[in-house]
Order: structure tokens, then C-alpha cells, then sequence
């Protein structure tokens, strides 16, 4: 199988359409009150917002031509007019792999696509967030070096006794 990355082009769409669609109903599957089934997931406009702004990259990976999976990753900061020290860090949004492609290096090889991007532009930190619930997400991150740096947590009212 002869895997590559690359940026995203306009001509992708319905093929990155099908990826977040399948990564959408992971989600919903995951997290049923919070996510919801959407068809398609992303738009036309939107990919093309993407591919023109800088800060922003969608890379996608093939496999035999076929797009498997996708990263979509921003520049993101911290200015220096906060209690927070000034920083940049690439952001992590969505990274997702059709399941039939799963556990055969794609997810490495596209963050490893994002690891270089960042140092591309001079940048050492990567953030992103996982849902708590996600497991196989937690593993492969932690895999790869990735550690805690916050916690998310919520409380429902209705949830009282």
C-alpha cells in the first residue's frame, strides 16, 4: 500500500467529506447527547477558507490514491497582553482515519505531517483536545508522547439526585 501526505486541494472535497462523515458517526456513537449525524459534514466554502488561510492546513493522506485520512491543524497564539506568557502552538482540530485503514500507521504518519508543518514554521508546542471517553483517541496520542496539559469537566443540572 503505498501511503502519501499532502495538502488538501479544492478537487478533494467529497472524498474529506466522507472521512469526517465516518468521523462524525464515531462521534455520535461516542457521545450521542452531544454529538449529532450531519451530511454533509463540511462545505465547499469551507475547504476553501482552509486551503487559502495560512494559519490553517488540511493535510489529507492516500493510500493507493485514495484519500484514508485527514489532519486539519491551525496556528494558533497567545498574545502578550495577558496573564498567560506569550506563545504560538499548532492546534490539532480534527485528525480522523476511515476505519478500514486503521492501525496501519496513517494516524503516525499524518501527525508526523503535522510535527513538521509546526517546525516549519519555528513552532514547538502542539495542542488538541480528545474526548475523555475516546480511548483508542487517548492511547494514540499518549503513544506518540502527547501528555494531559488540561482537563475539560462539566455538570449537568438535570443530572442531580
Amino acid at each position: 500500500m503505498a501511503i502519501k501526505i499532502r495538502k488538501a486541494a479544492q478537487d478533494d472535497f467529497y472524498d474529506i467529506n466522507l472521512v469526517f462523515i465516518e468521523e462524525n458517526r464515531y462521534h455520535v456513537e461516542l457521545i450521542p447527547e452531544i454529538f449529532r449525524i450531519k451530511d454533509p459534514v463540511i462545505t465547499e466554502s469551507w475547504l476553501e477558507e482552509i486551503i487559502l488561510n495560512p494559519d490553517e492546513e488540511l493535510f489529507v493522506c492516500t493510500a493507493n490514491d485514495k484519500i484514508v485520512g485527514v489532519a486539519l491543524i491551525a496556528l494558533l497564539g497567545m498574545p502578550d497582553n495577558t496573564e498567560l506568557k506569550p506563545r504560538k502552538y499548532v492546534y490539532v482540530d480534527e485528525i480522523a482515519v476511515k476505519l478500514g485503514f486503521r492501525g496501519r500507521g496513517i494516524g503516525k504518519q499524518l501527525m508526523k505531517r503535522v510535527h513538521l508543518w509546526a517546525e516549519e514554521r519555528g513552532i514547538n508546542e502542539i495542542e488538541l483536545n480528545v474526548w475523555e471517553d475516546n480511548k483508542l483517541a487517548i492511547g494514540f496520542y499518549n503513544r506518540l508522547g502527547y501528555k494531559t496539559l488540561r482537563r475539560g469537566m462539566r455538570y449537568k443540572i438535570d443530572d442531580e439526585d
